[in-house]
């Protein structure tokens, strides 16, 4: 009996140890940005992160071998909370907290990227992390392309303890 207590207890404890021993920030991913194209599922990095005086740009990158692709997310303050971009159509004048730009920039056409520019959406902004320098949201556009309007873009996200500069 002593020699099976002897062994039983240490194989409990690592059972207990390791079902209840994980906090869930300790495997929550960091610098993760996420993006969808019209639901396509695409390959962004965030290049960079930065507030400054209640203004929060997320600048997040996906190179190929033929073009750069970039999302730009502008967002008018530095706390959690939902923030909105609108477009006053009577006035044609974008109401905005937020913005999103997205720019490709292919190898035969280097000189005049394909730009899109946002309309309406919104960023939600749900954890601020001063003391460690990371933010986690999530976000959603619709783009029309400059200067033309013809081929509207959904793009949406999300970015998970994404590293910023703080000025």
């Amino acid at each position: 009996m002593k020699t099976l207590t002897k062994y039983l207890f240490p194989i409990v404890f690592i059972i207990i140890t390791v079902t209840f021993g994980c906090r869930k920030n300790d495997i929550a991913p960091e610098n993760y940005f996420e993006t969808k194209i019209n639901e396509v599922s695409k390959d962004f990095f965030v290049d960079e992160a930065s507030m400054n005086k209640g203004i929060t740009i997320i600048a997040a990158n996906e190179i190929t071998d033929v073009s750069r692709k970039t999302i730009i997310i502008t967002i008018n303050a530095d706390e959690v909370g939902t923030y909105k971009q609108t477009f006053d159509y009577k006035t044609g004048v974008s109401i905005s907290q937020c913005g999103l730009t997205y720019k490709i920039i292919t190898k035969q056409t280097e000189d005049t990227p394909t730009f899109f520019m946002s309309y309406e959406g919104e960023v939600e902004l749900s954890e601020i992390d001063m003391k460690n320098g990371h933010i986690t949201g999530t976000y959603n556009f619709v783009l029309h392309s400059v200067p033309e309007d013809s081929k509207p873009y959904r793009i949406s996200g999300r970015f998970i303890r994404t590293s910023f500069r703080s000025f």
